[in-house]
């Protein structure tokens, strides 16, 4: 069969007709490549240039006659020395991926081998193809880059990166060759041309950012390794300060350059955080300074109405006393809270001692989570907050809904755990652009939600010890209803018993202060928050219904 011949029946060949050929060039190659593996480089660089400029040549004698396809020959050359750069790093890439997983050089080689055979027939190229193959091709580190990383097996987490950064390669290569694939399917077939045409961009481009994705995270475990690599020169620098006789070797200057590069590549790590952050608070919706976790601001008005010590009427009066934390440790329920070693969640429902005027709204258990977290911070940066009620009222088009205030914890725990941007990024954005995540129904919402956080809570350490505070919920959308006050009630219920059930299944621990008006939790059971709870919810919960503001006399 003749090369155009050739072309032609590949250009109608399905999927599992292409897959079939490749297995086929496998059984029929597979000890050729097996033993050509073994060789540099620049040995399979040269050889896939070599057949890629004998099939160009092909093509140019069948078309020379024809001054118009002379014209589109220019197009060709040019596609043609695209790819060619893209076969050079791709058979670089092949070698290592083959070392992380043998599989990939035979499937590989056999993906090349048939896209070799249809691409350059191709008379007008896809632009975004071309530039597709072009940017792979400068991107993909280079074999003789990555082959003088060598593994430290006596350093773990060296290995540990080492790995990471092996899997990192294979996965990126497993996307090529599904690149690869598909730009062969493209070629080989009009109505799979047609059909690229109607598909949307992002989806088009799916496997395209995959790469790019991956290619960054290749970059960051290599300079991971690379600081690594110099913290253990460091030290093997500093081992070697000693005379030998009459020779000193100073390595002063080699130590402040790898501190400095060290420095270097961490500022650049902290902006590619930065940039995350950024990226993910943009996707929540999250303000960069809100008011619900402004603690001082919100601390400031509650001193000011609550605890102004006006005396009442008589000889004998009764003011509120100052909060403490430790006056707060002194009632037991909340101490077990505080001390605990386990996750749980104490639900403390907040009564003032007098209702002065313009602080209907304000209740006093607002300091306590106020407090709560200052102590927190000071011992454990892992804390976060959310204030569901900022200012002396809060009307109805002010009440947090239900996705703003795990929104804002989710941001936080982002915050302390840098994995959490590179791992759960796509998670989040899926859970984000769900109808369910808008929802004012709290039992939809939170039913959504909680796999999405018990997953995020599984990049910390089960040593690890959270502290969440949300102050007020009775204040937020969950808790406010038009018509019926029973279901407005039914639904705050829901909200607490999904953040219970949340602590209960966390992989970490997980220790949440939640406060209320105590109005809001006198129907409220140990037992039951709407629906019978489990044994492992039951012994979470910590429940204080009604929690008095500590007064004092004065004479």
């Amino acid at each position: 069969m003749t090369q155009r011949g050739a072309v032609s029946t590949l250009y109608q060949c399905t999927e599992q007709d292409i897959r079939s050929q490749i297995t086929a060039f496998r059984d029929d190659h597979g000890s050729e490549l097996d033993r050509n593996a073994q060789y540099d480089s620049l040995s399979l660089e040269v050889r896939a240039s070599m057949k890629l400029a004998g099939i160009s040549k092909k093509v140019w004698i069948e078309n020379r006659s024809d001054w118009s396809k002379h014209k589109s020959g220019a197009v060709l050359q040019k596609s043609i020395t695209i790819f060619a750069s893209f076969l050079e790093n791709f058979s670089g890439i092949a070698t290592i991926a083959k070392a992380a997983d043998q599989q990939y050089g035979g499937i590989a080689f056999g993906t090349i081998s048939l896209l070799l055979s249809v691409v350059v027939h191709k008379a007008q190229r896809e632009q975004t193809l071309e530039d597709a193959f072009e940017e792979i091709s400068s991107n993909l580190p280079r074999l003789d880059t990555l082959t003088r990383l060598r593994r430290e097996e006596s350093d773990p987490e060296q290995t540990r990166h080492f790995q990471k950064l092996m899997e990192l390669i294979a996965s990126t290569f497993f996307h090529i060759v599904q690149f690869a694939r598909q730009a062969t399917e493209y070629y080989g077939s009009v109505k799979q041309r047609w059909k690229d045409t109607l598909r949307s961009e992002p989806t088009k481009n799916k496997t395209i950012e995959k790469i790019r994705k991956n290619l960054q995270e290749i970059r960051w475990v290599c300079d991971m390794l690379m600081i690594l690599k110099m913290d253990a020169l460091q030290r093997n620098l500093s081992d070697m300060r000693t005379d030998v006789g009459s020779m000193r070797i100073d390595v002063s200057g080699t130590y402040k350059e790898a501190i400095t590069s060290s420095d270097r590549i961490l500022k650049a790590q902290s902006s590619w955080n930065a940039a995350h952050l950024t990226e993910l608070r943009r996707l929540l919706n999250v303000p960069a300074h809100g008011d619900h976790t402004n603690l001082e601001h919100y601390k400031k008005i509650l001193l000011q109405i609550l605890f102004d010590g006006s005396p009442s009427t008589g000889t004998r009066h009764v003011r509120p006393k100052e909060i403490t934390m430790d006056l707060l440790r002194q009632d037991s329920d909340f101490n077990e809270w505080w001390q605990s070693k386990k996750s749980c969640m104490f639900l403390a429902g907040g009564s003032n001692f007098e209702e002065k005027s313009g602080s209907v709204d304000l209740n006093w258990i607002s300091l306590a989570a106020v407090l709560v977290v200052e102590a927190a911070r000071k011992h454990n940066p892992k804390t976060a907050v959310y204030l569901a009620q900022t200012s002396f009222t809060v009307t109805k088009r002010k009440r947090s809904a239900n996705w703003a205030i795990l929104a804002n914890i989710i941001y936080q725990l982002a915050e302390m755990h840098e994995d959490l941007l590179r791992s759960k990024l796509d998670t989040i954005q899926s859970a984000v652009l769900d109808a369910a995540w808008r929802s004012s129904n709290a039992e939809t919402f939170m039913n959504h939600v909680h796999p999405l956080l018990v997953d995020i809570l599984k990049a910390f350490s089960t040593d690890d010890e959270i502290i969440i505070v949300i102050d007020r919920l009775d204040k937020s959308q969950c808790a406010w209803e038009d018509d019926d006050e029973c279901d407005s009630h039914t639904n705050m219920l829901y909200y607490m018993e999904g953040l219970l059930r949340i602590a209960a299944d966390a992989h970490c621990r997980i220790k949440i202060f939640l406060t209320v008006d105590a109005a809001r939790l006198r129907r409220t059971d140990r037992r039951t928050i709407v629906l019978p709870l489990a044994r492992n919810q039951k012994e979470a919960l910590l429940l204080k219904k009604e929690w008095c503001q500590v007064t004092e006399e004065v004479f």
